[in-house]
């Protein structure tokens, strides 16, 4: 769910901030169907990592992955701070499920919730270019389970999840904007402004919310995410199994095992 402002003037948002505000927070927020995938004109860029040991279990799996990223203006043109998630992991982290698509649903849950935490991340990481060098992010260890949606484990295995979204509710936030006439919201903007990682996107628009406290409700696998610095950072791997055309079905010795045994099983074959 989004409130769109698009079609009024900052006035206009200046003018309607309490009731804007307020509805904003009477919704829960999830993240939108298309937007840009760029960061200053420059795609994003960030590889996966091997998680750990490998997995003896085939149809399970844990990935680690970003489910928001703090001082980035999202599509919804917000700027979560640094600590915003902090209230809520102490109440609920371990209560917050990987689901996909934010469908609300025991159908959609994906993984098994192992983690969900903070950490501080250098944001050249990401392969963008940003005057400011560390942000913190939010992730998510999840342990995936094939037999719970086969397709998504695929997705996660080939490394093909690139994007994740926060479904939430906003429990404090203010608005910031580029004018001086705007005593209060001028201040907030010159208070945050150079901590934002993409000042291209708030330059654009003159204003953007500056939000200070969420409450989490759970992590969704998405097409696309609001903010777009979300991606899978580590996938384990499965311990490699013999090969059928390397291994003998019938007794599971070596097709070029040269034992005794094996070669007069290999001559009564042939005569």
């Amino acid at each position: 769910m989004r409130i769109d402002t698009s079609n009024l003037t900052i006035k206009q948002i200046q003018e309607q901030k309490k009731l804007l505000i307020s509805t904003k927070k009477s919704l829960p927020i999830t993240s939108e169907p298309v937007h840009d995938f760029t960061v200053n004109g420059k795609s994003l860029d960030i590889k996966t990592k091997a998680f750990g040991e490998a997995s003896s279990d085939p149809n399970k799996k844990q990935v680690k992955f970003i489910g928001n990223t703090a001082l980035f203006c999202d599509s919804h043109l917000d700027v979560l701070s640094v600590g915003c998630y902090e209230k809520t992991l102490q109440e609920r982290a371990m209560l917050i499920p990987h689901l996909v698509d934010h469908i609300h649903s025991l159908k959609a849950k994906v993984g098994k919730t192992i983690d969900v935490s903070t950490e501080v991340m250098n944001v050249s990481a990401f392969g963008i270019e940003s005057d400011v060098m560390t942000t913190e992010v939010l992730t998510m260890t999840s342990e995936l389970n094939r037999k719970w949606d086969e397709k998504v484990f695929q997705l996660y295995a080939d490394e093909e999840v690139n994007q994740h979204s926060i479904g939430m509710q906003y429990v404090q936030l203010a608005l910031a904007i580029n004018d001086e006439q705007y005593k209060e919201e001028f201040d907030l903007w010159l208070k945050v402004y150079p901590s934002i990682i993409n000042k291209e996107r708030v330059d654009q628009s003159g204003y953007f919310w500056y939000v200070t406290e969420i409450k989490l409700f759970e992590i969704s696998a998405v097409l696309f995410g609001s903010n777009e610095l979300t991606p899978t950072i580590e996938t384990q791997k499965n311990v490699e199994q013999p090969s059928d055309d390397t291994v003998d079905k019938k007794d599971k010795k070596p097709l070029n095992d040269t034992s005794e045994e094996n070669k007069r099983r290999l001559d009564l074959l042939n005569n």
